[in-house]
């Protein structure tokens, strides 16, 4: 018996390699497209991710504007950024401190803080003092210059930022400090441990 037409027609079709597969996907077609590998970091850290660009260029633009610098030169006296962050440091806490609490709270080594006291103490902006709680230790504190310059420090920095949150509410500006004291509390500790290693378990320490 003779094949039909539509049995001469696909038994032709599949002899002839040219014939495209109606099934198969067009060319440059998505199917076709190799997909963009996603980043394995955007699932555990997406927002993280988003969030710090936002603080690297929130450290461009004070370095930008020059808040530091006008800061210091307020002050009225030849300081840099360093030597003021001791004096600031003594400021705001209100109390002599020892050395390593102001590394500590400049996120620095003892060493450094040490010969910036040092060359305070040489231009009469520190001194030392006996620590009343600790015969053997020294405190460091302002002396009544060194005051005056950390005073006007803050007192422009502070004047700066101020003004350019002027319209913020009061409720926002606790939320800002809040979650920044914490940011830096939790960076400063998850970086002391990452040098000291985790603290071990009570079962495992030494009685």
């Amino acid at each position: 018996m003779a094949d039909s037409p539509a049995s001469a027609a696909d038994s032709t079709a599949d002899a002839d390699p040219s014939t495209p597969d109606p099934t198969a996907p067009a060319a440059g077609s998505s199917a076709s497209t190799a997909e963009v590998p996603r980043n394995p970091l955007t699932d555990h850290f997406g927002d993280l991710m988003a969030v710090l660009p936002r603080i690297s260029q929130f450290s461009k633009t004070l370095d930008r504007g020059e808040l530091v610098d006008r800061a210091l030169a307020d002050t009225g006296v030849a300081l840099d950024r360093p030597s003021m962050s001791v004096l600031s440091s003594l400021s705001m806490a209100g109390e002599p401190l020892r050395d390593g609490e102001i590394a500590r709270r400049m996120n620095v080594s003892g060493p450094q803080v040490t010969r910036l006291v040092h060359d305070l103490e040489r231009r009469r902006l520190a001194r030392r003092v006996s620590d009343p709680e600790d015969g053997r230790a020294r405190l460091v504190e302002l002396t009544e210059a060194g005051s005056d310059a950390a005073t006007a420090y803050v007192r422009s920095i502070l004047g700066a930022i101020g003004g350019a949150l002027t319209d913020w509410s009061a409720d926002d500006l606790r939320t800002l400090g809040t979650l920044l004291s914490r940011l830096i509390d939790d960076l400063n500790a998850y970086a002391r441990r990452d040098v000291e290693g985790p603290a071990a378990p009570d079962d495992d320490r030494p009685r």
